[in-house]
């Protein structure tokens, strides 16, 4: 992953800016909500990468790193997927 010297501190974030049950409601609420979402789970990941980091620290990843969206993505998701797997969200 290009962007792997990233993962450990954004995890960190992770951990303290959403506790389990704030992403449980947050994906609850966009079950019910949010019909358009073509993947919830691509959306949470989305979501919450732009809470840990933002718009200008995102751009400066693409600087550093010389990655590209699917970079970004990639990082999303593995967090993500890290993320629920650690604090079983369903």
């Amino acid at each position: 992953m290009k962007l792997q010297k990233e993962f450990a501190p954004a995890f960190e974030k992770y951990i303290v800016m959403y506790p389990p049950e704030k992403i449980q409601a947050h994906k609850d609420y966009l079950k019910e909500h949010d019909s358009g979402v073509h993947s919830l789970d691509v959306r949470l990941a989305h979501d919450m990468i732009h809470g840990v980091y933002t718009s200008r620290g995102l751009s400066d990843l693409y600087d550093k790193y010389n990655c590209n969206d699917t970079h970004i993505s990639t990082l999303a998701m593995r967090l993500y997927n890290e993320y629920i797997k650690k604090y079983q969200i369903h």
